[in-house]
């Protein structure tokens, strides 16, 4: 298995010519390097170098001294007024895009419950306006044909196993 922790990856442009030849200068084209950071577990062999420093200034959960501590006794960057707001910065900045992540999170929840919410409404007004509408065919039936309620169900083709929801409904909105 392929571990994308403790990695740094980049990539630069390169020229390829589909059609015809023109071979121009590299520094004419490739004046874009994209680096991709993947941090990962400090225990591991490969978390060193700027994989750690960047580990130590973007860590959520260590405290801004302990970090001041790292950048001194690993790196022997020491901390001054200047630099310590910029650790600070650092400190809040992996703060607030882990509170921004989980706010994200939180209103990703909220609408998929909604929508979640708002189709099982849909769908219970449905089978409640089917039901409703079967209770009145039945009593349609009762009235203009003069027939029971088992003949009026009989007619509607209403299971036998569905029957006594019907009975049960039509008897608590017994018209006066």
């Amino acid at each position: 298995m392929i571990s994308n922790a403790n990695v740094l990856t980049a990539y630069r442009i390169t020229e390829h010519c589909e059609v015809g030849r023109n071979c121009e200068k590299t520094e004419n084209y490739d004046l874009i390097t994209l680096k991709i950071i993947c941090l990962g577990d400090e225990h591991d062999k490969k978390y060193q170098g700027i994989l750690k420093l960047l580990g130590t200034l973007l860590a959520s959960s260590a405290p801004a001294e302990e970090k001041k501590r790292i950048l001194l006794d690993d790196f022997a960057i020491r901390v001054d007024n200047n630099t310590d707001e910029e650790v600070l910065t650092m400190c809040n900045l992996s703060r607030g895009v882990e509170a921004r992540g989980i706010r994200k999170g939180i209103q990703q929840g909220i609408q998929q419950g909604i929508q979640q919410g708002l189709q099982q409404g849909i769908q219970q007004g449905i089978q409640q306006g089917h039901h409703g509408c079967i209770i009145d065919s039945i009593r349609n039936l009762m009235e203009s044909m003069g027939w029971g309620i088992a003949e009026a169900m009989n007619a509607l083709r209403i299971p036998e196993a569905e029957r006594q929801r019907y009975i049960d409904a039509l008897a608590e909105h017994v018209r006066p």
